[in-house]
């Protein structure tokens, strides 16, 4: 009797297992966070990434769009609703923004400016049409999962309004889950995924019916949010569904304690993540398989769940980037793409329009002011007084050589120099990262290069009074520093230059003033390497 009941579970439970093998999965996972006329979302992205590597280790086929607008939102849907014939297993999962109007349920787009209500409508999209979507597939297992009850972010019509989402009354065969409770709303999370969601996929890979997932979920995040969240579901399902096949545990339940049961275990694999910013716009290729498309200018493109060891990256655009990386165990390994095309020259020639306001930053103090007319820059002390000008456009040395130019005229008193006192690039107003000169007396220049607030310098003598018309010139790179005077190397720093931006600037303080200085044809230039 003790056989034929362990038989008996033996077909049961493998007739089990083969039709969920058998099963076809299809899930569209959609994660917005960079919203363009709203409060972004630090979470549903690695949200949604999340959601997507543990659904295609559970079998589905992911359809995956991030930071979506509303068109590329419909696009995807429309190719999701394309595929349900194919399959007898649907998800649509969504982490974002979401929000009720009038008793209707809306996922946000991240180009949703939605000044009023009545333009939900027309600028997000309802979830009932989506819901509704599978009445036309009943005999499937069709699952919604929404964590997108944030805070309207639309405070300007918002205030007193609905929060959170309206209860949803799914379609036959569907069930639909929902981050937190009716008229709630779900926090965004503390750490890199939302509370819900980040509970949600550990429940996934139990094997337990679905109902029960949905159930072990909400105890986790109702315990872990102190009772503030509490997700719920609506089911309509006809058939059971788990979203991990039974373990072979099962098959050995009931037999005699001393009949020895081998359960075999997994193997432990180790995962890392790999983070990449990137110039270059193209499809994005891991180990020589595309996983997505970056953009140009993007920062933060994550890929999650990576074995530990080493891997490929690959960007093809207009642009080839290629690199190797090693990825190790809970940690992020982060990749740069660089643009190799770039401008034969990026100039900034200063001191041509009307205002000091179209390209500069005056600090000054006192009496103190400055003049322009045409390329040229007056200064004036008037006194123990201080002005200075920073330049608001900026360069960097991982850019290129920085080339820093300019025609100074100094008025000297008793064999002193009133200045420009110093001159040169700058990072910020505290000259902790600089490359300058600086007037010693009326025949030294002193030439100095400043890191982390450690100086390097070289006093060079001209040998005659500096009070007259003289040029000066930086050339800069990441390794050493050229100071030219009149056009003749005086001094070579070498030295490791931070990749910090640089600004061009004028230091005007003198302890004794009441005479001008004048600058003309102040210059930076950047020339790619």
């Amino acid at each position: 009797m003790k056989k034929l009941l362990v038989l008996f579970l033996i077909v049961f439970f493998a007739l089990a297992m083969f039709a969920q093998t058998n099963e076809k999965r299809l899930a569209l996972v959609i994660g917005n966070s960079e919203y363009i006329g709203s409060n972004a979302l630090k979470n549903p992205v690695n949200d949604a990434n999340l959601m997507s590597s543990t659904l295609q280790e559970l079998g589905f086929t992911v359809i995956k769009r991030t930071n979506a607008t509303r068109l590329q939102m419909t696009q995807a849907v429309a190719e999701f609703w394309s595929k349900l014939d194919q399959y007898n297993v649907a998800l649509f999962y969504f982490a974002g923004h979401g929000l009720q109007v009038n008793g209707v349920n809306y996922l946000i787009p991240v180009d949703a400016t939605l000044e009023n209500k009545d333009m939900v409508a027309f600028e997000a999209i309802s979830v009932s049409d989506i819901s509704s979507k599978f009445e036309e597939y009943n005999q499937n297992i069709n699952i919604l999962i929404l964590d997108a009850c944030r805070s309207n972010p639309f405070r300007s019509w918002s205030r007193g309004g609905e929060r959170g989402f309206k209860a949803a009354n799914p379609a036959s065969g569907t069930i639909i889950a929902f981050a937190t409770s009716e008229g709630s709303t779900a926090a965004d999370g503390t750490g890199a995924n939302g509370l819900f969601t980040q509970q949600l996929v550990k429940q996934l890979k139990q094997p337990v019916p679905i109902e029960k997932v949905f159930k072990l979920t909400r105890v986790e995040v109702e315990r872990l949010s102190n009772g503030q969240q509490s997700p719920q579901e609506w089911s309509k399902l006809k058939g059971d569904f788990y979203f991990t096949n039974q373990s072979n545990s099962n098959l050995n339940q009931n037999i005699e304690d001393n009949e020895v049961v081998f359960n075999p275990g997994n193997i432990e694999k180790l995962f890392g993540s790999i983070s990449i910013e990137t110039e270059l716009a193209g499809d994005l290729y891991l180990d020589g398989k595309k996983v997505g498309y970056v953009n140009a200018h993007s920062k933060g493109n994550k890929l999650n769940k990576i074995p530990v060891g080493s891997h490929q990256i690959e960007i093809r655009g207009n642009e080839t980037f290629f690199q190797n990386v090693i990825v190790d165990e809970n940690q992020t390994t982060y990749v740069k793409a660089k643009s190799k095309k770039r401008p034969s020259t990026i100039q900034q020639d200063d001191f041509i329009g009307s205002t000091l306001g179209d390209s500069w930053t005056v600090w000054k103090t006192g009496s103190a002011s400055a003049s322009v007319s045409k390329s040229t820059i007056t200064l004036s002390t008037s006194g123990p007084n201080s002005i200075k000008l920073y330049s608001e456009k900026q360069g960097s040395v991982d850019q290129g050589k920085l080339i820093f130019t300019a025609l100074l005229y100094t008025y000297e008193d008793n064999n002193f120099a009133y200045g420009p006192l110093s001159r040169g690039l700058v990072n910020g107003s505290d000259r902790k990262n600089a490359i300058e000169f600086i007037n010693i007396n009326g025949s030294t220049i002193q030439a100095r290069t400043v890191t982390d607030g450690v100086a390097t310098t070289t006093n060079y003598n001209v040998g005659a009074s500096v009070a007259n018309m003289y040029s000066y010139k930086i050339i800069a790179s990441q390794s050493k520093v050229d100071f030219y005077f009149n056009d003749i190397l005086i001094a070579t720093h070498t030295t490791n230059i931070p990749t910090v931006p640089l600004n061009m600037y004028f230091d005007a303080s003198t302890p004794l003033g009441n005479v001008p200085q004048t600058i003309d044809k102040a210059a930076f230039e950047i020339i790619p390497d």
